[in-house]
């Protein structure tokens, strides 16, 4: 990951969902937000950063070793401090477990988004790792489900996402920030964080919504 894109990741990360979703509606990209029900494994996680996406789809036919090594070359690419984006394309198996995560974390990534499902819940909530997923199951992926692209552009929900890209996640849910708006995405969240900081005070002083909307322009 470039100097720019760990700096940018690092702003960007003060920037709740919600504010960067609202960002993004007010810059016209009204259909960033992926699917309800992808979320985090544990309350309170949170996930931002430059993506590698991946997709899969299911395939009963798949030789059970050679499916299995395409998933850890898939693994084995992302890039460092990168987010792990995988479209599996598939509701029979786990397509993310305590293992990956061990070796995701090694190379400083900050959380995956799994559009599919996740296993060896007790251990990766142990680790603490950030993992936002569809579902919980206890099958494995061999024989059952392959990677079929890496790095390439993928499609969640109506979603496009590619390598460059941003994700911010949290218990609101999880957006898309294409990479030409995230540099503005995030100078305007920080604004709006800082006008919510005002608004949040006087509305605690008693002063009425309204008026702290009027004076900052945001609630």
């Amino acid at each position: 990951m470039t100097a720019d894109a760990a700096a940018l990741a690092q702003r960007l990360r003060a920037v709740p969902a919600s504010v960067a979703s609202d960002v993004l509606d007010a810059l016209g990209l009204r259909e960033q937000l992926l699917p309800h029900g992808l979320g985090p494994l544990e309350p309170g996680q949170t996930v931002c950063g430059p993506v590698y996406p991946v997709l899969g789809r299911t395939d009963p036919t798949t030789d059970v070793t050679s499916g299995l090594r395409r998933y850890l070359e898939a693994i084995g690419g992302v890039p460092e401090g990168h987010v792990f984006v995988l479209a599996a394309g598939d509701q029979t198996a786990a397509h993310f477990g305590e293992l990956t995560a061990t070796w995701l974390r090694s190379r400083g990534c900050p959380g995956v988004v799994v559009d599919g499902g996740t296993r060896d819940i007790p251990l990766l909530r142990a680790m603490g790792f950030p993992v936002f997923c569809r579902y919980h199951s206890t099958r494995s992926i061999a024989g059952r489900w392959a990677p079929v692209s890496l790095g390439e552009p993928v499609e969640i929900g109506g979603v496009r996402i590619a390598q460059g890209d941003f994700v911010v996640g949290d218990d609101d849910g999880v957006v898309v920030v294409p990479a030409g708006v995230a540099e503005e995405v995030t100078a305007r969240g920080e604004a709006v964080v800082g006008a919510e900081n005002h608004v949040r005070d006087a509305v605690g002083r008693g002063v009425l919504p309204i008026d702290a909307y009027d004076q900052w322009g945001s609630f």
